[in-house]
């Protein structure tokens, strides 16, 4: 058991090495050092493991679970976004939006076993939970979906291409447009929207995907030169749209409304540049992990609503996933 602690022990300070380097990724811009960046989509396996260590040397009795235990009390200080214990508005504004965003992967219609019942499952979730504004990433024009309900909408495609984005409302859109990224299929969509006699702009939001499959063997299969070069790419175009998105918000004139897919964890440099400017609703009035995308065995936050300073979060639900590889997230946001 000696000979067994002194490895555990060592490997463990290497896990405690790796996550507190991660402390310093959302404050280092991928364009200098995307690669540790990347130490960003290790933080949620880095705290697994740290908890495991702390676990371990506790059922062993030894000193040396304060290794992980004062880091990983850290860590929840210091990230303040991996668990929160939900505290909903018990007071709600006098005016609401409830604002869902959903990535869709396209209603897995480029899958090879496609859900049969994505139409209906679509439909259920729109019944139930009656979103005012509806945001969709990774929009595929499935003419067996009906969004009637939305008596507003704005729906694109770059390029001709079967990868869209749209804005569905139930309140009058009377202004629109779209970023149209370079070198990439991923977009961001802003509309001005009317409701209880007040204009808000809002965006939707799909931040550059790392175009790996979600899951270790498809990167064991791959040349680790392309997966560093496509990640360190990914994060460098990440910070390049979530400024220019940024700059646009800062001139809307009016209370913005940000929600989508950042592609990226609530460790990273591009969420820290959104919830530095806005709220994050999960963060505000969430509960529990929150996580919205699982790669392989660990669970991740990647989809985000955002809202601005004189706007209130009166709640916020990360909710199950019927059907893609994303789950859709629902915010009630408020305002006098």
């Amino acid at each position: 058991m000696k000979l067994i602690d002194k490895i555990l022990y060592a490997l463990n300070v290497v896990a405690a090495i790796l996550l507190t380097l991660s402390f310093i990724t959302p404050y280092i811009a991928p364009d200098s050092f995307p690669l540790l960046s990347a130490l960003s989509l290790l933080v949620s396996p880095l705290l697994a493991i740290n908890l495991a260590f702390v676990i371990y040397w506790l059922f062993r009795l030894k000193k040396r679970i304060w290794v992980s235990a004062l880091l990983l009390l850290i860590a929840y200080v210091h990230f303040n976004a991996f668990w929160k214990w939900g505290s909903e508005s018990a007071d709600p504004s006098p005016k609401q939006l409830k604002v869902m965003s959903f990535n869709v992967e396209l209603f897995e219609a480029y899958r090879d076993t496609p859900d049969p019942e994505v139409n209906a499952k679509m439909q259920a979730m729109i019944e139930e939970h009656d979103p005012d504004i509806l945001l969709i990433q990774e929009f595929y024009d499935l003419e067996t979906i009906s969004f009637d309900v939305f008596a507003h909408k704005y729906v694109h495609f770059k390029n001709n291409r079967p990868l869209g984005h749209a804005i569905f409302s139930k309140h009058p859109i009377i202004t629109k447009g779209a970023f149209d990224f370079n070198r990439t299929g991923n977009n961001t969509l802003y509309a001005d929207i009317v409701a209880h006699q007040d204009t808000l702009r809002v965006y939707n939001v799909h931040l550059q995907s790392f175009k790996l499959a979600p899951n270790v063997s498809d990167l064991q299969d791959r040349p680790r030169n392309l997966i560093r070069r496509r990640i360190s790419e990914a994060f460098k175009l990440q910070q390049e749209q979530a400024a220019a998105v940024l700059e646009h918000s800062r001139q809307s004139g009016y209370p913005v409304i940000l929600a989508g897919d950042l592609n990226n964890t609530a460790f990273s440099y591009v969420y820290r540049r959104f919830a530095l400017e806005y709220q994050d609703a999960y963060a505000q009035v969430g509960s529990g992990l929150g996580s919205t995308f699982t790669f392989d065995f660990y669970p991740i936050r990647i989809d985000y609503i955002f809202a601005d300073q004189s706007l209130r979060i009166d709640a916020f639900k990360t909710l199950g996933r019927p059907f893609g590889d994303h789950r859709p997230i629902l915010g009630t946001i408020g305002w006098e």
